[in-house]
């Protein structure tokens, strides 16, 4: 019978690189936060964001998703320059 697969690289290193080839443990909060993430970086609201993740402020999911926000922030910047230069 198999047994379950613990990551055992360090943090930050590739699936398998030293965890036998196995992949990553994947948990319930992974996904909540690959959603979230992928969700921001679609151009989702971050007020349905929000709703979505129940965080009582924006605050909150601001603070924990940055990271998406700092990368359209870069899309921002073309699609608006875009629009005013005519490209």
């Amino acid at each position: 019978m198999g047994h379950p697969s613990t990551p055992s690289g360090p943090p930050g290193s590739s699936p398998g690189e030293s965890s036998g080839g196995r992949s990553p443990k994947l948990t319930v909060h992974g996904l909540r936060d690959t959603w979230a993430t992928l969700a921001m970086g679609s151009g989702v609201h971050a007020v349905v964001v929000k709703e979505r993740l129940g965080h009582s402020t924006i605050t909150i999911t601001f603070d924990l998703y940055t990271h998406s926000t700092q990368v359209m922030d870069a899309d921002a910047a073309a699609t608006v320059a875009a629009r005013v230069f005519g490209r």
